[in-house]
């Protein structure tokens, strides 16, 4: 059998923490289907012409390349400025096709396994369709509450796209309600899971050492990329009012220039420490130095940083968005919030647990999830063989 796993979220050399939530959720079921099963990746990449700054990093990302055992391949697909969105699952498709005739070639015997509805279960669903190939598609949080609401052509699409598929996932309760109302078809709820072999506690003051913070300061970080969306901004108005606090910000985007002039505009740019991006492995640093993680985000589906840091003892304040609350459900974990104006009280009257915050994330472990998910595979291949 082989599992042909569709998306431009995957980790690559040149960015290795993109999309690393579907890179675990795959090696999860690689362990169960151990030899079963053929995997190969196709993560496509934009390609924009010369000069246009925001897609020039994507051209070091090799066309080919093997991680975790896997080869992963990396098509690039035609963006052009203000009109992409609308053909990107075009362009996605017409580039990925010749490698999925290849990939056919050696096991017919296949399925696509797509991860974003849009562009990549659109692009996704006409691959399918031209190979006559079972398709599932993984809804991940924006390309529903975000894409599909916002723009009525591209939810069309979405919702043709998951009408032709033989199983559509979300990762989190209210994500599949969002999609029951879009009236998708075969949905299936399986959440992500967070490794507690990676994510573990550190020695909190020996943290805060190895990353050069005093020991006796409080420390709160975010991690996640810098964009407005994610709202580190207003967990920058909240160091206002907490003048001993410290802020780790691990993650990189557009925003980071404008967090920093924030930062000396408040007067608090000497406790903001911005780690730019933070491999998994050394991440539990960050969550075990920190007395709280906080996340301001505006929208979310699963977010994998709160259970990554409840995994290192660390507790969450977080905006109630997503299924964030299913796994803030007590106070000892951490305490959610409706406004940013909250966080600094929130941080304040705090009453977390360190150890409870990991037993909480032990209930989240990635067996059960990557259980589930290879059944309904093994369901799918046997059903189209």
């Amino acid at each position: 059998m082989q599992l042909i796993v569709f998306t431009s979220l995957y980790p690559n050399s040149v960015n290795p923490q993109h999309g690393i939530f579907i890179r675990r959720r795959l090696l999860e079921i690689q362990k169960l289907a151990d030899l079963k099963l053929r995997l190969q990746v196709i993560a496509p990449v934009p390609w924009a012409p010369p000069g246009l700054a925001p897609y020039q990093h994507y051209a070091r990302i090799p066309a080919q390349e093997v991680l975790d055992g896997i080869t992963v391949h990396h098509p690039r697909y035609l963006v052009i400025p203000k009109i992409g969105m609308h053909l990107s699952p075009l362009s996605m498709a017409w580039a990925s096709a010749q490698l999925v005739r290849t990939m056919l070639q050696q096991d017919r015997h296949s399925l696509l396994d797509a991860h974003y509805f849009y562009p990549d279960g659109v692009a996704a669903a006409r691959l399918a369709q031209r190979f006559k190939l079972p398709l599932v598609i993984s809804a991940r949080g924006s390309d529903i509450n975000l894409i599909a609401n916002n723009y009525p052509w591209a939810r069309r699409r979405i919702q043709a796209a998951a009408q032709q598929a033989s199983a559509n996932i979300a990762v989190a309760e209210p994500l599949a309600l969002a999609m029951q109302a879009l009236g998708m078809p075969r949905l299936y709820t399986l959440r992500n899971g967070v490794d507690t072999s990676l994510f573990y506690p550190c020695e909190q003051v020996l943290a805060k050492t190895e990353l050069g913070l005093p020991a006796q300061v409080p420390v709160l970080c975010c991690v996640g990329n810098l964009v407005a969306n994610k709202g580190q901004q207003h967990v920058l108005a909240a160091l206002k009012q907490l003048p001993t606090h410290h802020l780790l910000l691990a993650g990189t985007g557009t925003q980071k220039n404008q967090l920093l002039q924030q930062a000396h505009t408040l007067g608090v740019a000497e406790r903001v420490h911005f780690l730019g991006s933070v491999p998994a492995e050394r991440l539990r640093l960050v969550y075990s130095a920190s007395d709280a993680m906080v996340l301001a985000s505006a929208r979310e589906g699963w977010p994998n940083v709160v259970l990554e840091a409840l995994a290192c003892g660390c507790p969450v304040i977080a905006n109630e968005v997503g299924a964030v609350a299913q796994m803030l459900t007590h106070p000892k974990f951490g305490q959610l919030i409706h406004a940013p104006e909250e966080i600094a009280k929130a941080v304040l009257h705090l009453q977390a647990d360190r150890a409870a915050c990991r037993a909480q994330a032990l209930n989240f472990a990635w067996e059960p999830i990557a259980q589930a998910q290879w059944s309904l595979y093994q369901d799918l291949f046997a059903r189209h063989s």
